[in-house]
């Protein structure tokens, strides 16, 4: 990623009481009590995804780590609730739908660390 601006695809859902996020860049996931503290679950674990891929034991194969990509299934739902979220904000039966259905785009700005 070395320089390079990348938005990461991801999204946030609400199931049973539990939040669950995941990045489908990454194959990553997390989950929390809120949406708060689930995003900030995954945003650490994007940041330190990265920083192992880039500057780890394992960076000859960095290329491959951080190209790895999610199911087809999970690139489905999120188009799926994008599209929901958009409509949301015409039609007032959907707008509550990002309540517990959020996505959630990162820019590798907000992946930085100040790690040397």
């Amino acid at each position: 990623m070395s320089g390079k601006k990348k938005y990461l695809h991801c999204y946030a859902e609400r199931k049973d009481g539990v939040w669950q996020a995941f990045c489908l860049d990454f194959l990553l996931a997390a989950q929390g009590e809120s949406f708060e503290e689930t995003k900030a679950k995954l945003t650490s674990m994007i940041k330190e995804y990265v920083y192992d891929a880039e500057h780890g034991e394992n960076k000859k194969y960095a290329k491959q780590l951080l190209s790895r990509r999610a199911p087809m299934l999970w690139w489905g739902k999120y188009f799926l609730y994008m599209a929901l979220s958009h409509l949301g904000k015409l039609h007032y039966a959907i707008r509550l739908l990002p309540n517990s259905i959020v996505p959630v785009i990162a820019s590798e700005a907000s992946l930085r660390t100040d790690r040397a």
